[in-house]
């Protein structure tokens, strides 16, 4: 729910990502591409349910973390990259398009890197 006081900028976002990232069991759950659960409906019956992360950029090495959208921010994403001798923090707001989330953070990857 959006409430007019509550807002973040994208160095807020970043910071909060740094120290979250911090926590093995955080970044293990965002970095998960699909996970199985077995559940127990109210009548005792079980079943497997399937969640899938929608972060497409978990298939190009990236670990994470958020994506979302809201019509306040538009199509939003956080990215982890972590490579050899850096780790990097990528918070895209308000993209042109869901889809170009991830184009923007690979084109920003490949600049940072440079």
């Amino acid at each position: 729910m959006f409430h007019e006081a509550n807002y973040s900028s994208a160095y807020d976002i970043g910071i909060l990502t740094y120290h979250a990232m911090q926590n093995i069991l955080f970044a293990s759950i965002v970095k998960t591409k699909i996970y199985f659960s077995e559940i127990e409906d109210k009548f005792g019956d079980s079943k497997e349910i399937f969640w899938e992360n929608t972060n497409k950029m978990l298939y190009q090495g990236f670990r994470g973390v958020k994506t979302g959208i809201t019509k306040e921010a538009g199509p939003c994403v956080v990215e982890y990259y972590e490579d050899n001798e850096n780790s990097y923090i990528i918070v895209l707001l308000n993209c042109r398009s869901v889809d170009h989330r991830w184009q923007d953070a690979i084109k920003l990857l490949d600049w940072i890197r440079s």
